[in-house]
């Protein structure tokens, strides 16, 4: 009663304060996004013995026409992943250093969330895929290499991804998308320098100056996912406007083979004992110091999270993540 008494009587300034209040929302939730860093893990042999995974980064305020230009997306539009893989081309260009794709696309290989199939067999994602560049082909003008046509669109169907969602602005998306657009997309990658993570590094930094770095303890100097997960943790803890929220999208059901588990590079050294023992052998020194840093690496590490379907990454993202 009394509040209803006090709106009352301050009818006009109640209104005008709502009104104020109203317009403010407005703004922030229209020039707020959202950068997300995608901690995909490990997969195939090689993959495994590593256990540094990949990682990309989904804007989704920022949308691709063809695959290698971002412009700010259009109403339910879900945003892009940008990622670096070897081999990647679009038509006659040449090899590319990062290609951009829909989100919805890069993880379940279709274009609408209904279109997901529940499991998922090795022929039956061949097939997906296949279907899906032949639906695509033409924003690549041409064929965008085996590398791109295997990792660029399907990911939930090969491993799990973990992802870590922070807050941007207007100003932050804008400086990103003129900086991917006016640089050289030339391809420089080799596994070690510069890789995935080191792209995904730039990238963060980018957005965020002066939070990303390699670790030559932990990492041996090798940028790596699990590297980019800490530093950006590390700079959330610092500026706490951007917020953190993990999200885990777990890798649809199916027989294809289970991803692996995500760790730094001497981690993955230390616990990959069986395979690497008789060069360890030929070297002590190199294992003491190793095993040491693989023992004392207690970076950041993603836990629990929740767990999302399909539905939030094709139009409907924008609700999803709000």
């Amino acid at each position: 009663m009394f509040i209803r008494k006090q709106m009352k009587g301050s009818g006009l300034g109640f209104r005008f304060f709502l009104g104020l209040g109203l317009v403010w929302i407005g703004l922030t939730t229209a020039v707020r996004a959202d950068a997300v860093l995608l901690m995909e893990d490990p997969i195939n042999l090689p993959g495994k013995l590593t256990s540094v995974g990949h990682d990309a980064v989904w804007l989704d305020r920022l949308c691709t026409d063809d695959h290698v230009s971002l412009r700010p997306c259009r109403p339910g539009e879900a945003g892009a992943v940008v990622s670096r893989y070897p081999g990647l081309k679009k038509g006659a260009a040449g090899q590319l250093d990062w290609l951009a794709m829909p989100v919805g696309p890069y993880l379940y290989a279709v274009d609408r969330a209904e279109d997901v199939p529940p499991s998922m067999t090795a022929d039956d994602f061949s097939r997906l895929q296949a279907k899906y560049w032949s639906e695509h082909e033409g924003s690549f003008g041409g064929d965008p290499g085996s590398e791109a046509r295997t990792a660029l669109v399907g990911e939930a169907y090969r491993r799990r991804i973990v992802m870590v969602r922070v807050h941007t602005t207007e100003a932050q998306d804008l400086r990103l998308m003129d900086w991917l657009n006016g640089r050289a997309n030339v391809s420089h990658y080799t596994l070690f320098y510069p890789n995935c993570a080191d792209f995904t590094g730039d990238v963060l930094a980018e957005l965020f100056p002066r939070g990303f770095h390699r670790s030559y303890f932990f990492d041996a100097g090798m940028m790596t996912p699990r590297e980019n997960l800490a530093d950006l943790h590390r700079y959330a803890r610092r500026h706490k406007e951007l917020g953190w929220e993990v999200l885990v999208v777990p890798q649809v059901p199916g027989e294809i083979k289970r991803s692996g588990h995500l760790r730094g590079v001497t981690e993955a050294y230390l616990k990959s004992w069986w395979f690497l023992l008789p060069l360890d052998v030929l070297d002590p020194v190199e294992l003491g110091t190793v095993t040491v840093s693989g023992l004392l690496d207690h970076r950041y590490r993603s836990k629990g999270g929740l767990v999302v379907g399909p539905a939030m990454f094709f139009g409907d993202a924008e609700v999803a993540l709000r």
